[in-house]
Formats: C-alpha cells, sequence, structure tokens
C-alpha cells in the first residue's frame, strides 16, 4: 500500500508539471461535445493563455483565441492517512508535534514544516501565530476530510503534497512593503495576503510555496479570520490561481471558515450567508469538466451573488464568452446577478444605447456575440461622454473587457481603443508564444 500511494503521488505530480515554463490543460466536456485545451505562459505580473476548443469526435478546431489574466491576485484516503492523522489530533498532542525552533538567520521552523519569517514577530508573538497556523491546518484538512467529495479529496492529496516536501518547505513571509509589491500589481490596501501557485511565482528572495502577509493587515483582531486566510493562501499553494483553475480557495475558506462559524460572531447569520455556505460546500467538495462548465459557473455565480461579490463574475465568465461566441448564457448570468438593477434592466432591453449602463450592456452582449469590434466601439464612446462607474460592480466589468480588448488589439488592428496601450510590452514578450496556435497534436 505505502508503494502504491507513492506511486499514485507520483503519478499525481507528473500530470500537473510545467514543461517549459508553459502550462498545459486540456479538458474534455462531454456535456457539449468539445475539447479544450488551453495553455498558459507566465509574463511578469500577468499570464497569458491562450486556447483552441476541438469537436469530440472529428478533432476539428471551432474557436481559438488568447486573453489576459493578473497572476497574482486534485484521491485514496488512505495515501493521505499522515496528514488526516496529524488533522486529528487532540491539542494537547498538536503542542507536542509543531513548536516554533530556530532554522536560520530569517526563518523558524514549524516541526510539520512551514518556515515562518522571523519579521512575522514584529506583528504577533511566536505562540499566536504557531497556534493560529496550526488551527488552520488542522481545521482545514478536517472540513476537507468531512465533505468527503472527489473534488475535496483531490485538493486533500495536493495539500498532502505541499506539507510533505521536505525539500522545499512553505514558507510564510511578513516583510514585503507597498513598494516591493506594486511591480506585481497589489496594494496592502486592498489586500491582506497573496501566494504563490507555481515556480513561476519565485523570485530570488522567494521561492515558491510561500504566502506573503500584509504589514498593515491587524491579525490579533480576528484569528478566525486569520486562520480562514492562511488555509485560502495554502489552497492557492496547491497551483490554484482566480479564474485560472477552479474556485477553490475562495469557496473552500467560505465553507470552512465561514464567519457564520466564527465562535466571536456577535450577530445571528443572515439566510444568505447560510445559502453561501452551502454552495461554497458543494464546489469545494465536486468536480467539474472544466473552468466553463456551465455547472461549474452557475454554481459559483450563485456563490457570488449570495455573498454580495458580483466583481468577481466577469472574470470567471469571460472564458465561456470567447469560447462559446454567440451563447447567451453569460448575459443571463449577469441579468440574475444584477438584480433587475440599471445593468440587467439595459441588458434585456432593445433600446439605443444612451446611458452609461445602455453602454455598458452594448459592450457585454457584443464582447459575448465575438463582436469585439463593436464592443471596443461602445468603449469609445462611454470614455468620449466621459461617463464613468462609481460602483464596483459595474466598473469591474467595463474594465476587465476592456483590458481583454486592449491585449486583442495586437493581432486585430480594428480594435482601436488608445494609442498608449499599456499591453505593448507584455504583448512583445509573449509574441512568440502566441505565434503557435493551439493543437491536440
Amino acid at each position: 500500500m505505502k508503494n502504491k500511494c507513492k506511486l499514485r503521488a507520483l503519478l499525481f505530480l507528473l500530470l500537473n508539471i510545467n514543461v517549459l515554463a508553459i502550462s498545459v490543460n486540456i479538458s474534455t466536456y462531454k456535456s457539449r461535445n468539445e475539447i479544450v485545451k488551453r495553455e498558459s505562459e507566465s509574463f511578469g505580473r500577468y499570464i497569458v493563455v491562450k486556447f483552441g476548443v476541438f469537436d469530440l469526435k472529428t478533432k476539428k478546431l471551432k474557436v481559438s483565441g488568447a486573453s489576459v489574466i493578473n497572476k497574482y491576485q486534485e484521491e485514496d484516503l488512505n495515501c493521505l492517512e499522515p496528514i488526516i492523522k496529524s488533522a486529528t489530533m487532540s491539542e494537547t498532542q498538536l503542542e507536542d508535534f509543531s513548536k516554533f525552533v530556530e532554522f536560520n538567520d530569517r526563518f523558524f521552523q514549524t516541526q510539520y514544516g512551514v518556515l515562518v519569517e522571523k519579521s512575522c514577530l514584529e506583528k504577533s508573538n511566536r505562540k499566536y501565530i504557531e497556534s493560529n497556523i496550526l488551527k488552520s491546518y488542522k481545521d482545514g484538512l478536517s472540513c476537507l476530510q468531512e465533505l468527503d467529495g472527489e473534488g475535496s479529496k483531490e485538493l486533500l492529496l495536493k495539500m498532502n503534497n505541499l506539507f510533505s516536501d521536505s525539500d522545499n518547505k512553505p514558507k510564510i513571509f511578513c516583510s514585503e512593503t507597498n513598494a516591493d509589491i506594486k511591480s506585481k500589481g497589489i496594494n496592502w490596501t486592498d489586500a491582506k495576503a497573496y501566494a504563490s501557485a507555481s515556480d513561476e511565482f519565485s523570485s530570488d528572495e522567494m521561492k515558491h510555496p510561500f504566502i506573503s502577509l500584509g504589514q498593515q493587515w491587524r491579525w490579533q483582531d480576528n484569528a478566525y479570520s486569520f486562520r480562514g486566510t492562511l488555509f485560502h493562501e495554502f489552497i492557492h499553494n496547491t497551483g490554484c490561481i482566480h479564474t485560472k483553475t477552479i474556485e477553490k480557495s475562495y469557496t473552500c475558506q467560505t465553507c470552512c471558515f465561514s464567519e457564520i462559524d466564527n465562535p466571536n460572531a456577535m450577530m445571528s447569520p443572515a439566510q444568505s450567508a447560510v445559502e453561501q455556505k452551502e454552495v461554497a460546500c458543494k464546489i469545494c467538495r465536486s468536480t467539474y469538466e472544466g473552468i466553463t462548465d456551465k455547472n461549474y459557473l452557475r454554481d459559483y455565480a450563485k456563490f457570488s451573488i449570495l455573498g454580495g461579490q458580483t466583481s468577481f463574475l466577469l472574470p470567471v465568465l469571460k472564458s465561456y464568452m470567447k469560447e462559446r461566441p454567440g451563447d447567451d448564457f453569460a448575459v443571463e448570468i449577469f441579468v440574475e446577478a444584477d438584480n433587475n438593477g440599471p445593468l440587467a434592466k439595459a441588458l434585456l432591453s432593445n433600446k439605443g444605447p444612451v446611458t452609461k449602463y445602455e453602454l455598458l450592456a452594448e459592450i457585454v452582449k457584443e464582447y459575448a456575440k465575438g463582436n469585439y469590434v463593436q464592443s471596443a466601439k461602445f468603449i469609445r464612446k462611454l470614455k468620449q461622454e466621459r461617463k464613468y462607474f462609481t460602483n464596483n460592480q459595474y466598473s469591474s466589468i467595463y474594465e476587465e473587457i476592456e483590458k481583454d480588448l486592449l491585449f486583442m488589439s495586437f493581432g486585430n488592428p480594428e480594435i482601436k481603443l488608445q494609442a498608449d496601450n499599456p499591453f505593448n510590452s507584455l504583448f512583445k514578450q509573449s509574441k512568440d508564444f502566441l505565434s503557435s496556435p493551439v493543437s491536440l497534436k
């Protein structure tokens, strides 16, 4: 059994390895008789993804394209016995199992593997940091075990690989300033933490797998939230990236560390919070055909709507819109998410675009049809009329489509948005990668 478990773990790692820094993912969508192959490569603070949609039977190419996403933002339970055992130890056993010890001039080490930068002690004491890392580890893995689904078993195996690699231990950093992370497109005003998902995130100073905690975040104020954030970031360390993979970081965090279960909560949970946890647990435990599986997108949309996080929807729906041009499914999701709001009304209306919401609706509809030149035309009109969105729910939709069209404009000169294209350098870097078409061969 021991050799069998090692073999399965090795096969798992081989199936998820990156070759020459290019990540390849092939998803089979039997529900729509298609195969989608996605290839991605990291360039600075972005990941460029190119895709091909092929007929499942004939293997003929149906649709192809590329997009850009921000970089920073899967078995047998017997094989998981060591990590499950540590996750179910008593508090006394855990204290003996894991204590801070000196590792080198920069880190302390816990006996189960995590290295903690000494600068973290400037924000809190060793006991607080250690106990909450341990509780995050213990409670998170126990939660995944109890979910007992194919998706949660897959994540458990990934976590086991993460914590059992004695040659490459997970690391927690606390010393990065806003100036340090500016080039990564992150600001500690908006973010509590970020984490690496692969070696592509490594630098000379910070090697994958790592978590970087924001200097302005007050950990002591909410230990339960701190544990949930750590669990979220450890999931990133297993290879999960927002919008590029099935959303496990947010959903498993919400399932296993929901605020409705916070022992220090002062109020009874709203019904929407209870329902959001239910759908979060469903996504966390489940497997799907791929990131553009309608079942997954429906579940994720429900999760986002119940949590009031509809600004997260477009980055997730964008892949579906590009792989399935002319399909109204994504537009229907936007209508549902806006819940009779101005964008929903505009999407359902046939009136000519006059208001900023009507212009945004045309931008979305044309983009969903694959009419990118026309979508860019409405973006230019919105800018010319100086109509801006103050609500993040709407501005995020506009900005995400504009970002994608700006990058696409290098391959389509008819998409005219602005002379000083911010993706000029990125396109030059990724030109060779984009020049070769996606093929099943």
